[in-house]
């Protein structure tokens, strides 16, 4: 029998970071992670479409039941630049906005089993939690009026914030089977 390689992932990131005025930060960074050695199932007595019993691989064997093949062969990988742009809390106003610039890739399975017994590499391509652009804004802003009175209007008014997010992504890839 042949050794069987272990699974492993790998994960690296990058960032750059710089403060500007006004207590505003930019950072800037790359993310990645590899897997390697992932299990897969493989249909190895799968007939060509038409083909019907006959087209077996093993049916001249007089084996038409379904046989599996089990390896560690299949890979995955996820990419990304990361860019956050936050402006601390000053004067009662805060930001932070951030977009995801991605990209996950690797072999598209049905419980484990791939999906076209025929052609590996079919399988290879955008992974089901894929989502290659996100996008999300927040802000908190304490409203300035009310705050430093000690009448009824003040102590109504004050102490109120606007805050909200904002969030956006692309939708995740389609499997037709």
């Amino acid at each position: 029998t042949g050794a069987i390689d272990t699974p492993y992932a790998q994960s690296f990131n990058l960032q750059l970071q710089q403060e500007f005025y006004w207590g505003t930060v930019l950072s800037v960074g790359y993310v990645g992670a590899l897997d390697r050695h992932l299990t897969g199932v493989q249909e190895l007595n799968a007939a060509l479409p038409g083909t019907g019993v006959a087209g077996l691989p093993f049916a001249a064997f007089g084996r038409t039941a379904s046989t599996l093949g089990f390896d560690n062969a299949l890979t995955s990988n996820y990419n990304s630049l990361q860019v956050n742009l936050n402006k601390r809390f000053t004067r009662g106003l805060t930001f932070a906005g951030s977009y995801t610039w991605s990209k996950a890739l690797g072999y598209t399975t049905n419980n484990g089993m791939l999906l076209n017994p025929f052609d590996r590499g079919a399988n290879y391509g955008p992974l089901d939690y894929d989502r290659q652009h996100v996008l999300t804004i927040s802000h908190l802003w304490e409203l300035p009026f009310g705050r430093h009175g000690s009448n009824i209007v003040s102590t109504i008014l004050g102490g109120w914030q606007w805050n909200g997010i904002f969030s956006w992504s692309t939708g995740t890839p389609l499997t037709i089977t």
